[in-house]
């Protein structure tokens, strides 16, 4: 289904930071919860859920593109190495 539409699927590793654009909306979501922890929670919730705009999210996946590029790149230099050696 994933490639009917055009699409590429790539597994990541158990624990894989850099690569989980989701890990940057957390960092964005708990550094305002922090500033903004008052008496209230559910408010401070809210205005950290805020806190992570749309354009930040495309910005997270943008930076996914480019992790996923260089471990690409990774991949197909010890390809290389391995058809030298």
């Amino acid at each position: 289904l994933v490639e009917a539409v055009g699409a590429i699927l790539i597994y990541l590793p158990t624990t894989s930071p850099d690569l989980n654009p989701i890990e940057e909306m957390f960092r964005t979501y708990k550094a305002s919860l922090r500033r903004r922890l008052i008496a209230n929670v559910e408010v401070a919730h809210m205005h950290a859920m805020a806190s992570v705009t749309p354009a930040m999210a495309r910005k997270f996946f943008s930076h996914l593109k480019g992790a996923i590029r260089n471990v690409k790149l990774l991949e197909d230099e010890k390809e290389k190495n391995k058809k030298i050696w």
